[in-house]
């Protein structure tokens, strides 16, 4: 963190020493016991009760001064909208996600289960990620504080390490066999396109949706993706289970549309 002239958190933005190793309700670690936060519909609390109403007191409604690493099809600063239940699509953070058919999770993973904001952020030597650390977004050398390698510039070769935080809940073999996309491969290994290309990790807020289906995490990044030549249109369309069309331009081709079906 840059502690200069930038806002910047402090120890006790997280913690409060008075409060920590006290008895916490759900899955809430003790050392966050007592910490004020703010919960999913935006309501401001004195003592949060999931990780998430931590992580929203910066990266909320009153984001901190942050730059986008990626400039998306549809931009949203505010994370806690991006987690939103009325979204297209989100990681399952503040409920259970709207795609039942995941068929590249790692057990134990399940399309039931739901997550916390330090299943991705997190350091490396975390208890969580068999480390001996604390668990914690305290430091990471892979930005934006993750616990595991995450490329986003492209081209890239694809590997395991190059996006092994996808790779951590999500079976690589899976994704190469092309179980859940019938390009998955294609795109990740020939073209060497990551997955932030294509998918937004966190979701797409409802109020900010474009014209394009926002499904599947699907947000384009906009240095790589732009409107198709033909038709001027950028666009996902769902058109059910394991299909879809993209209208775009990518990697040198146009996708006029271009239609997609399980294997």
């Amino acid at each position: 963190v840059d502690v200069g002239t930038r806002e910047h958190p402090t120890c006790t933005s997280c913690h409060d020493p008075h409060a920590a190793g006290a008895p916490t309700t759900g899955n809430l670690p003790t050392a966050l016991a007592g910490v004020p936060g703010i919960r999913a519909d935006g309501t401001a609390i004195d003592e949060i009760t999931t990780e998430s109403e931590l992580c929203y007191s910066c990266h909320g409604d009153n984001p901190v001064a942050t730059s986008a690493a990626i400039t998306r099809l549809v931009f949203q600063p505010n994370v806690r909208l991006d987690f939103g239940p009325s979204n297209p699509s989100f990681h399952p953070v503040e409920s259970i996600g709207v795609n039942p058919d995941v068929p590249s999770l790692r057990p134990p993973w399940t399309a039931g289960d739901t997550m916390t904001c330090g299943d991705c952020h997190n350091s490396p030597n975390a208890s969580r990620f068999g480390g001996n650390g604390p668990d914690g977004p305290h430091g990471s050398p892979f930005s934006p504080i993750l616990a595991r390698r995450y490329d986003t510039h492209d081209p890239n070769p694809e590997s395991a390490g190059a996006y092994a935080l996808c790779y951590h809940c999500h079976d690589r073999d899976s994704i190469l066999n092309d179980e859940s996309f019938s390009e998955h491969d294609e795109h990740v290994r020939n073209e060497d396109a990551p997955c932030s290309v294509c998918h937004d990790p966190h979701g797409v807020a409802a109020g900010s949706a474009s014209v394009s289906d926002h499904t599947h995490l699907i947000n384009f990044d906009l240095s790589v993706v732009s409107p198709d030549p033909a038709t001027g249109r950028l666009e996902f369309i769902d058109l059910g289970a394991f299909q879809g069309q993209c209208f775009l331009r990518c990697h040198g081709e146009n996708h006029s549309p271009e239609s997609y079906g399980r294997d």
